[in-house]
């Protein structure tokens, strides 16, 4: 009798069919886009007071349940669906000059559906951040929500850039929060499972660029193998692989942004990828001019991903803000209008951006709200291997 064992790999599913819990964007001084069956228009009845550390979330069938804004540069307020300030939404340690001060993950058990946890970065002192979290409850307040006073501003970290981002866990399991220091150079990667967000589990990855100082955006690209991060002042992308696994981010590999209009290279400032992660797009500002790059990752090589840079746009109307929508389209920010890539799966000029696609005027816009892959891209993608089964047969 001869036995053979053979090894399945175990494919966790990254995204499911895709909500519409992105449905509304609120963000810059009073703007705001709202997607109907993924049309996008532009909205004006939001109490956002500017600033780039912006958050929203919606309920499954696209109702509007709440939104960060800034009260000053210091504090920040929640705003419930009628956009007025929930009960203990006061007062959040939020500073609305961080890049991605604020981030909304939702409980990933199902029994407590209603809870949301609510990040947020604000400044001790110069170049000195903190990570805190509070927890809101959408069953309280006849269903507006309530920020849980006994859970709020708690404090989570320490020495922090302006950078934080969710990914979906590979094992189905809620979420990984990465978080930047700026202090120590690390990847903080923070699970949130169906039990809570585990502090005990932290998992840090070191960086090989110290920053200078630390602006710029942080995200995992849809399949969940690499981790990104933008350094403004270093004029550069530092790119890792993402074992979704574990959380740890390594094999760096520096991505250089090109002169801008014969000047000095790029500031990059915000990334997004395109629905298949094949690629990725940069944007900046610098010098009076706004850009767009977009890089090939079909071969992680630093060389061959360098001399893939393809200029999208450059613009004095584009600023700070690259985020994918729940139509897998990629938005830009700009003063009184949205640009848009519309085609973000396509090579060069494929990509098809268009300039002042959504006029926002008179609002002003700027960094958009962050959301999960998972609530944005709806085909299953089974290509992130977490588990191992084995399937013995006897003949």
């Amino acid at each position: 009798m001869k036995r053979v064992a053979i090894v399945f790999p175990m494919l966790a599913a990254q995204f499911g069919q895709s909500q519409s819990v992105a449905d509304n964007w609120y963000f810059g001084f009073n703007a705001g886009i709202q997607f109907q069956n993924n049309i996008p228009s532009a909205i004006f009845d939001g109490q956002t007071q500017g600033g780039e550390a912006h958050a929203a979330w919606s309920s499954a069938q696209g109702d509007l349940l709440f939104y960060t804004t800034n009260g000053n540069f210091s504090q920040g307020k929640v705003l419930d669906r009628n956009h007025d300030v929930m009960p203990n939404g006061n007062s959040i340690k939020l500073n609305a000059s961080m890049t991605q001060g604020s981030l909304i993950c939702p409980h990933p058990n199902p029994d407590s559906s209603n809870l949301y946890y609510l990040f947020t970065i604000s400044s001790f002192q110069a170049l000195h951040f903190k990570l805190y979290y509070s927890v809101i409850d959408m069953s309280l307040n006849s269903g507006l929500g309530d920020v849980i006073s006994s859970r709020k501003n708690i404090y989570l970290l320490d020495s922090v850039s302006e950078r934080q981002t969710l990914v979906t866990r590979c094992d189905g399991d809620g979420f990984w929060l990465i978080v930047k220091t700026h202090i120590g150079n690390h990847m903080v990667s923070i699970p949130i499972t169906s039990l809570g967000l585990d502090t005990n589990s932290m998992v840090f990855s070191s960086s090989s660029i110290p920053e200078i100082p630390s602006q710029g955006v942080i995200k995992v690209s849809p399949s969940g193998k690499l981790l990104t991060c933008a350094l403004f002042d270093n004029h550069i992308v530092e790119m890792f692989e993402f074992d979704n696994s574990t959380g740890i981010a390594s094999n760096p590999i520096i991505i250089t942004i090109p002169p801008i209009e014969g000047a000095v290279n790029g500031k990059p400032y915000c990334i997004e990828y395109s629905p298949d992660s094949k690629y990725l797009y940069v944007n900046g500002y610098d010098l009076g001019l706004g850009f767009i790059y977009q890089f090939d990752l079909s071969i992680l090589d630093t060389a061959i991903i360098n001399s893939s840079a393809d200029k999208i746009a450059i613009h004095a109307s584009i600023r700070y803000g690259l985020q994918m929508g729940p139509d897998q389209k990629i938005y830009s920010s700009g003063l009184d209008s949205i640009h848009v890539i519309n085609n973000p799966y396509l090579k060069g000029g494929l990509s098809n951006f268009e300039l002042n696609a959504i006029n926002i005027n008179p609002s002003v816009g700027n960094r958009f709200p962050q959301f999960p892959y998972k609530y944005l891209i709806q085909p299953i993608q089974k290509d992130t291997i977490c588990l191992v089964d084995t399937l013995e047969l006897f003949f």
